[in-house]
């Protein structure tokens, strides 16, 4: 890291702005110095590099928790089009600066970018704050339908299902484990069987085909969504 070190700042005096928003790269995630990271940052912004934009941005949010001024460097990134930065922009208003309207806003123009985590986070920001049950159930689907191994995903998607288990969504819950296409019934077992739990007296014979093996997790997964709702 010494020696890269030297080399960006060698490139850096032959003005190569690249280097400027690597060095603060380097600065960040390996020296750990981020008052150097923001330094040369700086030095690549006022040369227009556009992922240095959202570096600092990220550099902003994450380790110095200045909010405003990330929002304002993943702004200027934005108006240059960076998907990723109108992503953790929505991620910052849905989470520090608790502004939903906002945070909808720029969610859904990472959506229109193809970015497939926005959908999955559009789709939680409608349940847990908005009350969009159906929306969010249409954003939590398209974020099925593009994602490439939903194994890969299994935390996000258990996640998901228990916040709208815990609002009491029992049938748009069911509807998703019924589409075959997804195969949720297999991959997220102990949730399915916990909805069953609850819509027992619907569906009496289902519950009953729980496996002794997987009987605590369905409890546990029963407390939290009773932890939830309350």
């Amino acid at each position: 890291f010494k020696k890269a070190e030297k080399y960006y700042l060698m490139a850096i005096k032959n003005k190569n702005v690249d280097a400027m928003n690597n060095l603060g790269l380097l600065y960040k995630n390996e020296l750990k110095d981020f008052k150097k990271a923001e330094k040369y940052y700086l030095m690549a912004i006022k040369n227009k590099h556009v992922n240095a934009m959202f570096n600092l941005g990220l550099l902003y949010a994450v380790e110095f928790k200045d909010f405003k001024k990330a929002e304002k460097y993943y702004l200027m990134a934005i108006e240059n089009k960076h998907v990723a930065a109108m992503f953790n922009l929505g991620s910052l208003y849905a989470g520090e600066l608790k502004d939903f309207k906002k945070a909808e806003k720029y969610y859904l123009m990472a959506i229109e970018n193809k970015h497939v985590k926005a959908m999955f986070n559009l789709g939680w920001l409608y349940l847990e704050h908005n009350k969009k049950y159906k929306e969010g159930i249409k954003y939590f689907s398209l974020f099925l339908d593009l994602i490439d191994n939903i194994n890969k995903f299994q935390n996000y998607i258990t996640d998901f299902f228990i916040l709208l288990i815990s609002k009491k969504q029992y049938y748009l819950a069911f509807n998703l484990f019924k589409k075959e296409k997804y195969q949720l019934k297999e991959k997220i077992k102990p949730v399915y069987y916990a909805l069953m739990y609850l819509m027992k007296d619907e569906y009496p014979k289902e519950y009953k085909r729980m496996g002794a093996e997987i009987k605590e997790t369905v409890d546990e997964i029963l407390e939290i969504i009773k932890a939830l709702e309350k």
